[in-house]
């Protein structure tokens, strides 16, 4: 991979100086043990809460909203439809199943076929590493041409990123403010796939597979539609969550959380901190016209 694709462009580096880098107190009400974390305004784009934002750490399976938004990519470009039909490479077939790969194992046969929105609720719910691979060869002929692909468009978002395969259950490298700019875009320029990971299961074949974004169920939280979790020995628990209400949408992320409790605690902190301080500042900006 060029040496190119890893450097951090000057909009992200500039981000960094304009972004301060806060820290929830404890007179806010909230904590927050994540190594790294980031609270985005949808509507404005301002980043309302940070820590860490820029640090170099494995997003694990989050790295398949990267996957899912160059499937959008195409379907946008009309080379692929929500109900074409896509073979299963025995690439994928063997990572589906494959013990050694961290992640939740969905078997998929070498030679089926499924639907583009079957393949993309299976990586964004279940999170099938399978079906990960199975996108990337037919769309880039090959996994490790589509993860140029990848490292390519988040060049063109203004990430930083060192993608090294499709799905992220093997390690590689991004940071907590690139995710929270990839799921604002994707939401931005793809409202649909908010009805892919609103979704609370889907069913393959006859077994029913859970989202595993818990803030749907488990760890109900308002308003919550989505977004992807990440779990690897290396990246801790992770997750890039975003809920509406009253018509105010908030994205945040964690990076790197203790357990899973802390996880979900996080996020709903981080969440209900970003409505509180999102109305906050537009009750500025209008007394201010």
């Amino acid at each position: 991979m060029k040496k190119s694709t890893f450097k951090v462009l000057s909009v992200v580096m500039l981000s960094a100086i304009l972004i301060p880098s806060l820290v929830f107190t404890a007179d806010a009400g909230v904590s927050i043990s994540a190594e790294a974390a980031v609270v985005i305004d949808y509507e404005t784009g301002e980043v309302l809460f940070s820590k860490d934002p820029h640090g170099r750490r494995s997003p694990a399976s989050m790295t398949k909203t990267m996957t899912a938004f160059i499937v959008y990519e195409e379907i946008e470009k009309g080379n692929l439809a929500l109900g074409t039909m896509i073979p299963i490479s025995p690439a994928a077939a063997r990572i589906s199943a494959n013990p050694d790969i961290q992640g939740n194992p969905v078997p998929l046969r070498s030679g089926s076929y499924h639907s583009i929105d079957a393949l993309l609720h299976l990586i964004m719910l279940p999170s099938s590493n399978g079906a990960s691979v199975a996108l990337a060869d037919h769309i880039s002929g090959s996994e490790a041409a589509f993860v140029e692909r990848m490292n390519e468009t988040a060049s063109s978002l203004g990430m930083f990123t060192e993608f090294t395969n499709s799905h992220g259950a093997l390690p590689h490298y991004s940071d907590a403010h690139s995710m929270g700019l990839l799921a604002r875009e994707f939401i931005r320029k793809y409202p649909d796939i908010l009805r892919v990971t609103a979704a609370k299961s889907m069913v393959l074949d006859g077994v029913t597979r859970n989202n595993t974004n818990l803030l749907l169920s488990d760890r109900y939280y308002e308003g919550a539609d989505g977004f992807k979790t990440g779990t690897t020995r290396e990246a801790g628990f992770c997750l890039i969550s975003t809920a509406e209400r009253d018509g105010k949408r908030i994205i945040a992320v964690v990076m790197d959380a203790p357990n899973n409790a802390r996880r979900y605690g996080g996020s709903i902190a981080l969440l209900n901190f970003g409505f509180a301080e999102a109305a906050r500042r537009d009750a500025e900006r209008a007394a201010a016209e």
